[in-house]
């Protein structure tokens, strides 16, 4: 008997209980944290003049060390591995050319815009505004011949776009709104919708998995973000002695949003594992939710009641999007990787099933059950670099977003 029909048999154990419960609740708290530091780092304390409002080096910090951790995992650890189909995808300057270097300027793009957008508009607005992701890579899917989508996927899609326009159309926003950071978060969205995409039609039969996307599309990301940085925060951030008054004071915050993003890569990747895709999705949702409702409890950010009916609205869209989308190839996937359905199916697979070859084999492909091209996990999740994102929004695993 093979690994996959074992995984997919075994009982409910304490063991399994366990990993489930770790991997669900590291989710829902992890990434909330990460985009709470990483804001108070853009911003700083209220009342002080302790921001480091300089995004694009943040961005560039995370992805650095998601670069390195990728190649410690794989070189030093030996805990993960680069599958032969992704070399022989992506191998060789013509291909890297064609397909993981502007899949890393968009991620780069993706991730500074995303963080920039931290200083101009509310946790709780971003939040909102991630549950209308699923309008743009829908959109390029289909433009692109990808994607023909169902009819109950359309009125979805329609449904979230109604409720985006209820929460930033005139007469919505109040003080937590800004045309410029507006801009940027959909400037982000589409750059990453775009990359979605693009990678989908360059690489259709490659789906890459979390270290691999770390491994492969943060050194060009990063090299992007740290060039323009270069030129656009570092002489202001040296001139102003932000950068110095940063690295004396805040330190600890840096080390701990850097640790933070590397985790957040691979927890939705663990959850996919231990839970399932739906259990994910559903775990995004309610975590964004949640967020939000921390941003207007605790931030005293102001959600203006026509906001919050666009935001449920868009929730109810987003809930018929993850239910109906069925991206191309899926069926296929499932049939051979029947841990890829979760919790849909009613069987979960653990993280280690246990100590066998075959368990640890199943481990470092990373492929069982995780189809992350068109980011099955939930609104607010996803890891930079990877394709996990798609259908419904992300929060990057190097930045606020």
């Amino acid at each position: 008997m093979d690994a996959k029909a074992e995984t997919a048999t075994e009982p409910l154990t304490l063991r399994r209980i366990v990993f489930i419960a770790v991997a669900c609740s590291a989710f829902m708290v992890v990434g909330p944290m990460l985009i709470l530091v990483n804001k108070l780092i853009l911003s700083g304390r209220s009342g002080h003049d302790d921001g480091f409002p300089y995004p694009i080096m943040l961005s560039s910090m995370g992805l650095g060390a998601s670069s390195v951790a990728a190649r410690v995992l794989v070189h030093a650890l030996g805990w993960a591995s680069i599958s032969d189909s992704t070399r022989a995808a992506v191998g060789g300057p013509l291909k890297w050319m064609k397909t993981i270097a502007p899949a890393g300027v968009l991620m780069a793009v993706a991730l500074g815009t995303g963080n920039a957008s931290y200083l101009y508009l509310g946790v709780g607005m971003i939040q909102i505004l991630k549950s209308s992701t699923p309008v743009l890579v829908l959109s390029g899917l289909v433009l692109s011949g990808v994607e023909a989508p169902s009819r109950p996927v359309i009125l979805s899609v329609l449904l979230i776009t109604v409720g985006t326009v209820l929460t930033v159309g005139p007469g919505g926003g109040g003080d937590a709104m800004s045309a410029y950071g507006l801009a940027l978060f959909f400037l982000s969205s589409s750059a990453e919708a775009t990359r979605l995409v693009m990678t989908q039609r360059l690489l259709t039969n490659v789906s890459f998995t979390v270290t691999e996307g770390q491994y492969y599309l943060s050194p060009p990301g990063f090299a992007c973000l740290a060039l323009c940085a270069l030129f656009l925060e570092v002489p202001d951030a040296l001139s102003s002695g932000r950068l110095a008054n940063a690295l004396l004071h805040q330190g600890p915050m840096f080390l701990l949003s850097t640790l933070l993003g590397i985790i957040v890569n691979f927890l939705g990747y663990f959850v996919i594992q231990t839970a399932g895709s739906l259990t994910m999705k559903i775990l995004g949702t309610l975590r964004n939710v949640a967020l939000v409702a921390y941003a207007v409890v605790v931030l005293g950010e102001i959600v203006l009641p026509r906001e919050a009916l666009g935001y449920l609205v868009t929730l109810f869209g987003f809930a018929g999007y993850s239910t109906f989308f069925r991206p191309s190839g899926a069926s296929k996937k499932e049939e051979r990787d029947p841990g890829s359905a979760g919790a849909s199916h009613g069987t979960t697979k653990p993280l280690l099933p246990s100590h066998s070859p075959k368990a640890h084999q199943s481990f470092q492909s990373g492929r069982e059950g995780s189809d992350l091209r068109y980011g099955e996990g939930a609104q607010g999740d996803g890891g930079s670099g990877s394709n996990m994102r798609g259908n419904g929004g992300r929060e990057n695993g190097n930045g606020c977003k």
